[in-house]
């Protein structure tokens, strides 16, 4: 059929019965056009056409006096218009473009061709069923759409829910077909906790094709540092690091060994003069953490630390330590435990305006101007938030002897000012220091001795002193 009497079998077909003269069943299909010389080579055929009145046909394989039109599945059989392209001059009855025809049994047309008898043509219609049977998009809703990664070849469905503590349950899939495909089963909520759930794609022949479809938790890709700071067993350093700022952490982005993301950071400030080899405390939420948690580090300069998730994920954290500024301190007092002579200054009482946790006794020097005094064991005075000391003293060879307390270096993370301070400390002996006599010449009788000690002396009687004359006797 050329394409001018396609289209005019198009318009016939989709034209009510009578409404235009070129419909009629003499095969004339277009009023005024003369088709002659093309009407007396026609071979009898038979076409249907799509309900739709998209102008598709379908033609008819002629086997004796009966037409098999095999048609689309979706097109039925029970509301169909056709149309018979027969030689000039012959007539059909009843005239299948007429209107639409039901073909669920078959439809018989009588054609009586010019000049010649009548002859019945059985229509029968069969469908071509579409062998299209996949599942294009497979989707679980878990926080968000989960699709399914689909193996058409191993009849494969996996599907990777987001990593939660939740184990896997049951869902109402969002199953997408290919067109052409029937449909599916399971329908509706199925339980993927207790295992693989087969699912079917379906033609419409009625054949399928299983999908074995699986919902698993991806492993956990948390991989930050949480907490990361200094701890130690010194409680007085544990004070001060208490009054240093809080750690900054900032984490950058997670990627893998391959494509890393970008580097995250931590600043951590301690005390001045604290060292810069500790081991940290740290929290992180990763399966492991490089270098290992509870391990020394020399923090000097900076340190890289990387955090491996469950499912392989990286996450990097360049960490660097600064010493804070020094907390000012200041000696307020400095007072003995002794202020009368002969009774032996042990304890010097320092105190400061502000708690120095790590004052240690080797930040302080003694000295006197005469004498000697020797510097002990340095101890804090319980309550006091570390604002008192007790230092022990030894060897103070003097009484009211002047000490001067003066700063020899500083504590790690104080500037300890007031220094230096004087404090009059007591000998636990008396200093004898001299000896006169009322007669200054040698006429004169001696009948009194002055004795001069380096503090003033009670209790003293004649029987504490000892005289003796140059040639050894006594006086």
């Amino acid at each position: 059929m050329r394409m001018t009497e396609k289209l005019r079998a198009a318009l016939c077909a989709l034209i009510t019965a009578g409404t235009l003269a070129a419909c009629s069943a003499r095969g004339e299909y277009v009023a005024g056009v003369d088709d002659a010389p093309f009407q007396a080579e026609r071979e009898l055929t038979f076409e249907l056409f799509n309900p739709d009145a998209s102008g598709e046909s379908v033609q008819g394989a002629l086997e004796g006096t009966e037409f098999t039109v095999i048609v689309p599945n979706s097109w039925g059989k029970t509301s169909l218009l056709g149309a018979f392209v027969m030689p000039q001059g012959a007539v059909v009855e009843p005239d299948p473009s007429a209107g639409p025809l039901d073909y669920s049994l078959g439809q018989t047309f009588t054609v009586t061709k010019e000049g010649e008898a009548p002859v019945d043509y059985t229509v029968v219609v069969e469908f071509q069923f579409l062998t299209i049977k996949r599942i294009s998009d497979f989707v679980i809703e878990d926080n968000g759409a989960r699709q399914g990664r689909i193996d058409d070849d191993a009849g494969t469905i996996q599907v990777t829910l987001p990593y939660s503590t939740e184990p896997v349950g049951s869902y109402t899939p969002v199953v997408t077909l290919e067109d052409g495909t029937a449909g599916y089963t399971p329908q509706g909520e199925q339980n993927f906790g207790s295992g693989p759930v087969i699912y079917q794609a379906i033609d419409e022949a009625n054949d399928a094709k299983s999908y074995t479809v699986t919902a698993t938790r991806a492993a956990n890709d948390a991989n930050m540092i949480t907490a990361f700071s200094v701890t130690t067993g010194d409680a007085a350093l544990a004070a001060v690091l208490a009054q240093m700022p809080s750690p900054v952490i900032t984490h950058g982005t997670s990627g893998t060994v391959e494509n890393p993301g970008t580097t995250g950071s931590i600043a951590l400030t301690i005390p001045r003069r604290m060292s810069k080899t500790f081991t940290p405390s740290l929290t992180h939420e990763g399966a492991s953490i490089s270098p290992a948690a509870g391990s020394e580090q020399n923090f000097s300069t900076a340190k890289l630390y990387t955090v491996t998730a469950a499912n392989g994920d990286v996450r990097k954290y360049n960490v660097t330590v600064t010493e804070a500024s020094d907390i000012a301190a200041n000696l307020s007092s400095v007072t003995s435990n002794s202020t009368t002579p002969g009774a032996a200054t042990t304890v010097l009482t320092l105190t400061f305006s502000t708690g120095v946790p790590t004052l240690k006794a080797e930040n302080i020097s003694l000295s006197a101007a005469e004498g000697s005094i020797t510097k002990g064991a340095l101890t804090l005075v319980p309550g006091t938030e570390y604002k008192t000391w007790h230092l022990a003293v030894s060897g103070v060879s003097k009484n009211n002897l002047v000490a001067a307390v003066a700063k020899a270096s500083n504590p790690v993370g104080f500037d300890i000012g007031g220094f230096p301070q004087n404090v009059t400390v007591q000998s636990s002996t008396y200093q004898f220091e001299t000896l006169t006599a009322n007669g200054t010449s040698n006429a004169a009788t001696t009948t009194e001795l002055t004795l001069v000690f380096d503090a003033q002396v009670s209790g003293l009687n004649e029987s504490n002193i000892t005289l003796t004359a140059a040639g050894g006797e006594a006086v």
